[in-house]
């Protein structure tokens, strides 16, 4: 895949997690529902909810395994498949924040989102695009949740990780 292949895959993931955001700040009251209806005591609709979304979670997997099958045949399935593993991690981090944060903290954790999903993307497709930066970046997060030591990992071949 040559980077002009790469930057529309980035590009493709990228307005993914956009449309998450904006889907759920459009629909706040709509996703409030839904987290209430999933931490429900009440059984029957805790069963309903989940069972929802396990069809979601398939029906996006199988479709996104589709798109980018058809976009890039080339693709091994075990690369497509932890893709969609980062993408679906990355977007369920991105659910929460419209939950828990505010306009400026969500808009830098898409920017956070839409940075780490390139990373998987180009470590995925053999090569590690702007490691340094990463790293720095993820450290100054971390650092402001007050840790004392932060050890970022990060593989730059298969059989080379460091900690920085």
């Amino acid at each position: 895949m040559n980077n002009t292949e790469k930057g529309r895959f980035i590009n493709f993931f990228s307005e993914l997690l956009r449309s998450i955001v904006a889907y759920h700040t459009g629909y706040m009251d709509e996703t409030k529902a839904y987290i209430t209806m999933v931490n429900s005591p009440i059984p029957n609709i805790k069963k309903d909810v989940g069972d929802y979304l396990q069809e979601y979670n398939q029906w996006l997997v199988e479709q996104l395994m589709l798109t980018i099958q058809e976009k890039y045949p080339g693709l091994e399935e075990q690369a497509v498949n932890r893709l969609i593993e980062y993408f679906i991690f990355i977007g369920n981090g991105l659910f929460w924040a419209v939950v828990i944060y505010e306009a400026e903290t969500l808009q830098n954790n898409l920017e956070m989102a839409m940075e780490l999903m390139d990373q998987c993307l180009y470590q995925i497709m053999g090569g590690v695009k702007n490691v340094p930066h990463l790293a720095y970046f993820l450290r100054q997060r971390m650092e402001s949740f007050h840790m004392e030591e932060v050890y970022i990992l990060y593989c730059n071949s298969a059989s080379n990780i460091k900690c920085i």
